[in-house]
């Protein structure tokens, strides 16, 4: 998918289901007070991907280009 810049076609894990579970593996880390410095600054990208109308696509969508 990476090679391809084509998120649609094979489709792993949409961003948006990614983007739900993402939100309880927050509240899981944060109900143990467990940092997660990596996790957190992933967040962002997923939202923004979301928000941008990508939701439908893989998750590697957020990879740079």
């Amino acid at each position: 998918m990476l090679i391809a810049d084509n998120y649609t076609q094979i489709r792993t894990m949409p961003l948006e289901l990614w983007r739900k579970d993402m939100q309880a593996f927050a509240d899981f880390a944060n109900s143990m007070t467990c940092p997660t410095p990596m996790f957190s600054a992933a967040v962002p990208l997923f939202n923004a991907a979301v928000a941008s109308g990508y939701g439908e696509q893989d998750t590697a969508a957020v990879a740079p280009s």
